[in-house]
């Protein structure tokens, strides 16, 4: 299983990897990620696009 995280900047760069997106979860514990070029970025914004378009996102209230 994989609980997966990402940042997209200016669809130009990215990071896609286990890591929380703050200090300690990239300095304290062990992760996997990879870091997205230009060209990937891009690729990935126009995959989450069309997930949205087909309905996958669903958007649930605060508990």
């Amino acid at each position: 299983m994989l609980h997966a995280k990402f940042v997209i900047a200016d669809r130009r760069l990215g990071y896609l990897g286990t890591a929380n997106l703050t200090s300690w979860g990239f300095q304290g514990h062990i992760e996997a990620g990879v870091q997205l070029t230009a060209g990937q970025a891009e690729r990935f914004v126009i995959f989450l696009e069309h997930l949205e378009a087909a309905g996958v996102f669903v958007t649930t209230p605060p508990a």
